[in-house]
């Protein structure tokens, strides 16, 4: 970046407590009711922050709303003499949640889940305290678009550490002398019902309602797509949502082609059959702003159960007598094409790889298979020989019996091969035979 300033709000909310640093940017942000004085905006990284190795000058500016909420604005422009483009992760912005683990007394007070969704013009993140309570912060973005997010993490912390998250534009192409505009609101919200109602109201936010985003065998992919028509909030001099906002009709395209709906009181309802299995992208394009629904289609589930069996048993099964390994499922590179293992952590013998054999076991209680309880019978050999004591009951974390790590979630995986090799019963699925 070539330069970035930043502008703290004028005045007061009283819904927000806040501090910033000497350069403006914001380093504490907290509910004035809360008596652990939690933290938001805690991270390796400080809120706001511009990330990116491009010639774009930055101005960031926050102001308190009407409706009592927090605006954030980032207006990035091209001040050189060439045309830039950004592909990706090219820019990015910081938005550093509390999302980690320590002892349980600072992950309830002082830590969230947060859950992120980058849909282009309808994007957010709803950011849950763990422990629970009626102060949670939710972001919605109000222009602009948003086309994923990455992570940067202490790799040290492990899956303790949740890292900083970085949002990032939609690609952009920028000459000399224009720029691009991206906002949000942050606002407090008590649980996930009043969360979807207060993002899903925002003027021209696209909330996507569907019994499922997996569909099965013949099902269709059926989804209705409604439309923000202003912020509800209980705020002094707020517009009202049947006021604000009138939509009109989108166009709907799956996967670049436009297809038809059903256009009914302002919401537009879809029933689609693609046809073959696969990933189907719905872009909704409204007033200007472009949002979207992913979906994924799939063979029936007795088929697709089918489908994973054979691999799991021609692909990632060790065939290897000099090795400890002989008879395991191991991780499968479907790029490099060839089985992977390593003792460190998640990639060794043990572990999440025992629900291969799990669900073996079940397909072939429904589903006899010679060649298939060959495979299995053989990773049952080496389980007992290498990951579980049938006479103790003591499971281990991977091969030779090892307990360098003792690792409780272990027992669950064992004992639902167990059972789903001995006890039989019925298959359950939405479109089984």
């Amino acid at each position: 970046m070539k330069n970035v300033i930043y502008q703290r709000p004028a005045g007061t909310a009283g819904e927000f407590e806040l501090e910033w640093n000497d350069g403006g940017q914001l380093v504490s942000l907290a509910h004035p009711q809360d008596a652990a004085h939690m933290n938001w905006v805690k991270g390796k990284a400080l809120w706001g922050t511009v990330k990116s190795g491009l010639d774009l000058s930055a101005e960031v500016k926050a102001e308190f709303t009407e409706r009592g909420t927090l605006l954030e604005t980032y207006v990035f422009k091209n001040e050189t003499d060439f045309d830039i483009y950004t592909l990706g992760t090219d820019l990015g912005i910081y938005v550093t949640f509390p999302d980690f683990y320590t002892d349980a007394q600072i992950c309830m007070n002082r830590c969230c889940n947060t859950h992120i969704w980058c849909g282009g013009s309808s994007s957010y993140i709803c950011a849950l305290r763990m422990g629970g309570g009626n102060r949670n912060l939710g972001l919605v973005l109000t222009q602009g678009s948003l086309q994923g997010y990455s992570v940067e993490r202490d790799l040290e912390q492990r899956s303790n550490d949740r890292g900083d998250f970085i949002l990032h534009p939609e690609n952009l192409h920028l000459r000399p002398g224009e720029s691009y505009v991206i906002s949000w609101e942050l606002f407090w919200f008590q649980g996930k019902k009043e969360f979807e109602e207060i993002a899903g109201s925002c003027p021209g936010f696209v909330t996507i309602h569907a019994d499922h985003f997996l569909v099965l065998g013949e099902e269709p992919i059926c989804f209705r797509a409604s439309f923000g028509r202003g912020w509800l909030t209980d705020s002094p001099g707020c517009v009202k949502q049947a006021e604000a906002f009138s939509p009109e009709k989108p166009h709907i395209f799956r996967n670049g082609r436009e297809i038809p709906f059903v256009w009914e009181n302002g919401e537009a309802l879809v029933e689609d059959r693609p046809g073959t299995p696969g990933e189907y992208r719905y872009e909704i394009v409204s007033g200007g702003k472009r949002s979207r629904a992913v979906f994924l289609a799939c063979s029936d589930l007795r088929t697709l159960a089918e489908k994973r069996c054979r691999f799991i048993a021609e692909k990632q099964q060790c065939h290897d007598e000099k090795s400890h390994l002989d008879g395991a499922y191991l991780i499968y590179d479907t790029e490099e094409k060839q089985q992977y293992y390593s003792h460190r952590y998640d990639h060794d013998g043990g572990r999440e790889r025992v629900g291969m054999g799990a669900l073996l076991a079940l397909y072939l209680r429904h589903c006899p298979d010679p060649e298939l309880e060959k495979s299995l019978d053989f990773y049952m050999e080496y389980v007992t020989r290498e990951l579980f004591d049938t006479d103790t009951g003591e499971v281990f974390n991977d091969v030779c019996r090892n307990q360098d790590w003792k690792r409780l979630y272990n027992y669950p995986w064992i004992s639902l091969l167990c059972l789903e090799k001995r006890t039989p019963v019925s298959w359950s699925g939405r479109t089984a035979a």
